[in-house]
């Protein structure tokens, strides 16, 4: 027998034309004369626990061996020690290479056995490359596979032959998959986890045009009564893909029955796309529709979207069976309302009926009209108890004036329920007289009306049935026959709250829908109630930034005192933001009228309006005017303004890289320095309590504007916490 040579046969130069760039020169130095003998055990020999440099890397020692003339000889002798070779091979990467060699100039099958098995062994831990490339892997199982058949070579262990199945099926090499799947089963424990690999060999067979031998090889479980029984479900023997559909609709129910959702999942996906190739099956579809319920109902994120995108993608096919109302309710309860709403606009017409719940869902998610015409159509078709659910559907309807369908809608509903709530009549009065008027529409508006109160209206409080009554005879107008009943409802309102009540409930009624103070005051003056103070409730108005209150002064300039129309003047030049005007109106109104209600929220409303368009000087001006008449409403309305100041100033030295930072701190500063000792002298005018909150306030922006905030924060680090705001004092 032949031993290594005593000489050597692998030189310094013929190494380093291997490895240019390595750079461990203690490696080299030690193999520049080393014998074969050495490099035969350097091959086997375990490294040393000191990092000494008379240790030969085994992976340089492969390759300075490889080029021995001798080589076939030494790989024959190191055949018995190969799974050693392989593992200290391993790490270096040339064990790709000694896999090659051995499949090229020494096919054992013994060795090749060894390699596969170590290479499972080896598996925890490693980094990717150290892997055994799959390529090699199929190699060596397609040449002792039949050997392994026959019991010539030692059978593999279940995780060796779980590599190879995944090898197999990532190289495409189908025609070994039945091998190792009969080399699987006898090391599977038929446990969910280690049973999966097996149907995933299956699973490829049949996806891959072999569905006859994909059937076989699960039968084999099957009658060992390893999976779940009634897998198989129905099969149609004149359907083209007969024998795959049956395959993976087992595989998907068995994968389900194992709570193996996104496996499951996948299963599906294979599942259509052969149905989508050649033709639906009426039991695999009934299969996708309780998969995707089950997703649906999983309450896992990515579960649901997969739903989704499998119902779309059936609905997208009209050959496949429409979706059953069971499956579309349940997964549009899934989804979130914008999503819903995306996919009901995808579902083809007609469709599966949608319950009450749903309908009502997508009609609040404002949906487009053709959408809203759709949900009127399903709700007039819906077979369930739909009582509930109209009147927001009637709602939804009128906010986007498709008139003809709420009326439809409301006559076919009204006869049936006796409900009809103070919301739902005010919206649809309100969509049925707006805009250009027709006596048709004015005529249902009253219908509406009637109807709430000879129903709900007889059941709630008078005082609200009162004023609902009201509210809808204002929208209604001034129409032949509507006096009595306005008469009728403003005594049950003054029966209920006394007179002094019903005019603050209309009051507030008139602050709330700035547009009805008109017909408010017809109402009340036409039955001998006085309500006046509207231009207060204009004034709230535009301090709740609804400015169009404004348009309803004309109609009602006579009722108004000399002191309000002052007022509203100025909010008018405010609305048109004509700054100089509205400072010089009013100054002339503090000075002409200081005493008078609209004071306060008109102070409001024009700082709101100089706070939103950043003139500051102006509303400093305006808070000047009003502190000598200052009162506890107009303490709160300053503070407001100054915070505003003093968080322009922040925001303004907070981010100094904005382009128009520099000039918003410019302006804030220059305004709050030129009138600071105005204000601070008023300030000190005033009596006590607002005198002590105004000047905490002052102070405070002073710091804010001054930067004093920031330099104190550098110093003594404060949280925000520790920062005054002026809204909270």
């Amino acid at each position: 027998m032949l031993r290594p040579s005593a000489f050597a046969s692998s030189s310094r130069l013929t190494l380093e034309a291997f490895f240019d760039s390595r750079s461990d020169e203690a490696i080299w130095s030690s193999m520049s004369f080393a014998r074969d003998e050495e490099l035969v055990a350097a091959l086997l020999a375990p490294p040393p626990a000191d990092n000494t440099q008379s240790w030969i890397d085994p992976g340089a020692a492969y390759l300075g061996l490889r080029s021995s003339g001798l080589y076939d000889h030494y790989l024959t002798m190191l055949l018995p020690q190969i799974r050693t070779l392989y593992t200290n091979l391993r790490p270096t990467g040339m064990h790709q290479m000694l896999v090659s060699d051995l499949l090229l100039r020494k096919p054992d099958a013994h060795a090749l056995r060894e390699i596969l098995q170590a290479e499972a062994d080896l598996q925890h831990p490693q980094t990717p490359g150290d892997k055994l490339r799959t390529g090699l892997i199929v190699q060596a199982y397609s040449t002792i596979a039949a050997l392994l058949r026959r019991r010539t070579v030692t059978r593999l262990s279940r995780s060796a032959n779980v590599i190879i199945a995944r090898a197999l099926m990532k190289q495409d090499a189908n025609d070994l998959l039945p091998n190792i799947f009969y080399e699987m089963v006898y090391t599977c424990t038929w446990e969910p986890r280690q049973a999966w690999p097996l149907l995933q060999i299956v699973a490829r067979l049949a996806r891959n045009g072999r569905a006859s031998d994909a059937l076989r090889l699960l039968q084999y479980p099957l009658s060992l009564g390893k999976l779940p029984e009634g897998i198989l479900g129905r099969s149609s023997p004149t359907h083209p893909q007969a024998a795959a559909l049956l395959v993976q609709s087992a595989i998907a129910r068995t994968a389900l029955f194992w709570g193996f959702d996104e496996r499951a999942n996948w299963m599906i996906d294979d599942l259509v796309t052969t149905m989508e190739k050649s033709e639906p099956f009426s039991a695999a579809c009934e299969l996708v529709f309780a998969a995707c319920r089950a997703a649906s109902v999983s309450g896992v994120s990515s579960q649901v979207e997969w739903a989704r995108a499998t119902l779309l993608r059936m609905t997208k096919d009209e050959r496949f069976p429409a979706m059953d109302a069971g499956t579309l309710n349940v997964h549009l309860n899934a989804l979130p309302i914008a999503t819903a709403l995306e996919f009901y606009s995808a579902l083809p017409v007609p469709h599966a009926p949608l319950t009450p719940r749903n309908i009502l869902r997508l009609a609040f998610a404002r949906p487009t009209r053709s959408i809203l015409i759709r949900l009127a159509e399903d709700l007039s078709k819906t077979k369930s108890d739909t009582a509930a659910v109209v009147p927001g559907v009637l709602r939804a309807l009128a906010s986007a004036r498709l008139l003809p369908f709420v009326r439809e809608a409301y006559t076919q509903w009204c006869t049936t329920s006796p409900y009809l709530d103070a919301y739902t009549t005010l919206t649809l009065v309100r969509a049925f007289t707006r805009g250009t008027r027709s006596s048709a529409n004015t005529a249902f508006a009253r219908t509406v009306l009637a109807h709430y109160l000879a129903t709900t209206g007889r059941w709630v409080p008078v005082d609200n049935r009162a004023t609902t009554a009201l509210h809808a005879y204002g929208l209604i107008g001034n129409v032949e026959g509507t006096v009595p009943q306005e008469k009728q409802q403003l005594d049950d309102l003054v029966t209920a709250l006394g007179a002094d009540g019903a005019r603050a409930r209309l009051r507030s009624l008139a602050m709330q829908y700035p547009l009805l103070a008109h017909r408010l005051v017809e109402i009340t003056r036409a039955h001998g109630i006085e309500l006046g103070h509207f231009g207060v409730t204009i004034a709230a108005a535009c301090a709740a930034r609804h400015w169009g209150a404004l348009s309803v002064v004309p109609s009602i300039k006579a009722t108004l005192s000399r002191g309000d129309t002052a007022y509203i003047a100025v909010l008018q030049a405010s609305r048109r933001n004509r700054y100089a005007k509205t400072l010089a109106l009013f100054n002339t109104a503090v000075a002409g009228f200081p005493s008078e209600p609209i004071l306060v929220p008109t102070t409001a409303a024009v700082l709101n309006r100089f706070a939103r368009y950043k003139r500051w000087a102006d509303g400093l001006d305006v808070v000047a005017e009003v502190l000598p008449v200052i009162s506890e409403d107009i303490v709160e309305h300053v503070g407001v303004y100054l915070s505003a100041i003093a968080r322009e100033a922040r925001e303004a030295r907070r981010a100094p890289q904005q382009d128009d930072a520099a000039g918003r701190l410019a302006s804030v500063t220059l305004a709050w320095e030129g009138k600071l000792p105005v204000i601070t002298e008023l300030v000190g005018e005033l009596e006590t309590t607002p005198r002590t909150l105004l000047e905490t306030m002052v102070e405070a922006t002073d710091k804010a504007v001054r930067g004093v905030e920031q330099e104190q924060a550098g110093a003594e680090a404060p949280t925000d916490s520790e920062e005054v705001d002026l809204e909270d004092i």
